[in-house]
């Protein structure tokens, strides 16, 4: 009986997807932990309502309570990123998807849900690091809402970038 072996370009990809995958995984876990640890810790020291800039351009109230909210929706956000980078059959269209562009489609989904991870990532967690160090008067909201808009400017770039890598390799 012979042993199956993956043809060397197909191996590298699992190799660097492997790769990119801990990588999204140590930034998705370092993320939600440090959230977690200064939630906890400042909980006693957070105001009942907290001031958040809404799309709106100003800032409304909300309970601190929402925070734990917040902090459980970027939990389960990233934990089904996490199931869904392990089936990347997922990540593509299959219409997309020839014998000839198969590896390099597959290339491109992984690469850009690395990204659309690590971003979201920044987003969440950052998004309610910056609401927790507003309320405690330790930054000022423009900075919060500057790092916002500078992430999802990036996102947007990236998926267009790798939407454009797409259908170019089709």
């Amino acid at each position: 009986m012979e042993k199956e072996t993956i043809p060397e370009t197909q191996y590298n990809l699992i190799v660097n997807q492997r790769r990119l995958d801990r990588i999204a995984d140590t930034t998705a876990i370092a993320g939600v932990s440090i959230t977690a640890l200064l939630l906890v810790l400042s909980w006693n020291h957070l105001p009942d309502m907290i001031s958040a800039f809404d799309d709106a351009h100003d800032f409304q109230p909300f309970e601190k309570g929402q925070l734990v909210m917040y902090f459980v929706i970027s939990c389960a956000l990233h934990i089904g990123l996490y199931c869904l980078s392990r089936l990347p059959r997922l990540l593509v269209q299959p219409w997309l998807i020839t014998n000839k562009n198969r590896i390099s489609q597959f290339k491109i989904a992984r690469r850009s849900h690395f990204f659309l991870r690590i971003q979201l990532v920044l987003l969440f967690n950052g998004v309610i690091i910056g609401d927790i160090l507003v309320a405690l008067e330790q930054m000022k909201e423009l900075y919060v809402v500057t790092f916002e808009k500078l992430v999802i400017v990036s996102m947007v770039i990236v998926w267009g970038f790798y939407t454009y890598r797409a259908c170019r390799c089709q």
